[in-house]
């Protein structure tokens, strides 16, 4: 949590605002069900072609859009995958 609020008031522009959405909305997803506004943050997410796949992966994932997190996953580089698979975002995953 505290983490999030960090990268959330930070105005880094190294870290993109597709990643702060989808960090807030996780943590959002684990206490409560996402609205249709947090939706379609997301699906704006998928559908942007400046938005990098990590970014997508997350984005389908708290959509429960299983088959193209999956799809998406098979697209990265080894090296990213074996990364999520210690994030707690891929819990979605299961």
């Amino acid at each position: 949590m505290e983490l999030n609020s960090w990268i959330e008031s930070t105005n880094d522009k190294q870290i993109p605002e597709d990643f702060k959405t989808i960090n807030s909305l996780q943590l959002k997803k684990r206490r409560t069900i996402l609205s249709n506004d947090d939706r379609l943050k997301l699906i704006k997410i998928t559908q942007s072609d400046s938005t990098s796949l990590e970014s997508k992966f997350g984005a389908y994932l708290l959509l429960d859009n299983l088959e193209l997190a999956e799809y998406t996953f098979s697209k990265l580089d080894l090296e990213i995958q074996e990364q999520y698979l210690s994030l707690p975002i891929y819990r979605f995953m299961k």
